[in-house]
């Protein structure tokens, strides 16, 4: 790695003053943990002339948790996400998540705003300067073709591989922003926009993965907020409901409490058993149970002649 550049770094106390300090330094960057950025930097991928640390500005540290909703700001770091007793309790699946980025190291300096917006990635792009100028540089940086796509016309294929969204993604989330022109909310999944296609062109609701995120010139994400929906409640997503439809999954009858073992034959279809008390009706009997005493053990056992089809 090169050494770092020159730059200022700013520490406003209010989230007025990181505002205005974004809306006058145009190419500045918020400064979190910096795990991120600080890399960015030192590989010369970035440069920017004026970074403004967050962490100092009031109300961006909290966490507000509780069994119906969960707030928490963007300077929280990922170690005190991971270990909040109320997170534990209540979205464990958002705290092992925190619990699992990188290392300790790193979770006690990266922030929960920093791995929502993390920059994406691909092994062309995450280099040092002299690697890439021997590559002529990519689509993301000063470079006129995507690597990971050459033919791609002018899409980039860069990759975005944050921790926490799919945690909060499935408690439909929602982030604050705030910038120069007010403060507003929206869905989480509404934040990302980099799906890389080819027949459409990068706008600001189409990006690609140079432009992954909806955020406008001067916005700082300021916090992420969720309702803790139980899962019977919601919408059976396609996964889910693609298992409960194939009668010869092992790992339907295991979310509905039965007693499940696999199959020879279909071991391959059959993830790890899921258990979801939710669930109340039974499988389905086996169609020859009562004429095959191959199928007799159907309640154990699934049918070796297919016949359950």
């Amino acid at each position: 790695m090169d050494a770092l550049p020159e730059f200022r770094v700013l520490n406003p106390t209010t989230l007025d003053e990181a505002i205005a300090a974004r809306a006058e330094h145009p190419d500045s960057k918020p400064f979190g943990g910096g795990t991120d950025l600080v890399v960015n930097i030192r590989r010369g991928i970035v440069a920017p002339p004026v970074l403004i640390d967050m962490n100092r500005v009031e109300g961006l540290q909290a966490i507000h948790a509780d069994e119906n909703t969960i707030e928490i700001g963007a300077s929280v770091t990922l170690t005190a996400l991971a270990e909040h007793p109320a997170v534990v309790q209540h979205y464990p699946a958002l705290a092992q998540a925190a619990g699992f980025i990188a290392g300790p190291t790193h979770r006690n300096m990266g922030t929960v705003g920093g791995n929502l917006c993390l920059d994406t990635r691909c092994i062309f792009y995450n280099q040092s300067e002299w690697w890439r100028t021997a590559n002529n540089h990519c689509l993301k940086t000063t470079g006129t073709v995507c690597h990971v796509a050459p033919k791609s016309l002018g899409v980039c294929f860069a990759t975005f591989s944050g921790d926490l969204a799919p945690a909060l993604l499935t408690l439909d989330a929602e982030v604050d922003i705030a910038g120069p022109n007010g403060r507003r909310s929206i869905p989480l999944n509404k934040l990302y926009i980099g799906f890389a296609r080819q027949d459409l062109a990068v706008t600001e609701t189409q990006g690609d993965g140079k432009f992954y995120l909806s955020l406008r010139p001067g916005e700082i994400v300021t916090a992420v907020r969720a309702r803790n929906t139980p899962a019977c409640a919601r919408p059976m997503t396609r996964s889910a409901s693609a298992a409960r439809s194939n009668i010869r999954s092992p790992a339907w009858r295991s979310r509905c409490g039965a007693r499940a073992t696999r199959s020879p034959t279909y071991a391959w279809r059959s993830p790890a058993p899921i258990r979801a008390p939710c669930c109340s009706k039974a499988p389905p009997r086996c169609a020859a149970a009562a004429s095959t005493s191959a199928c007799s053990r159907a309640s154990t056992r699934w049918c070796a002649t297919r016949s359950c089809r």
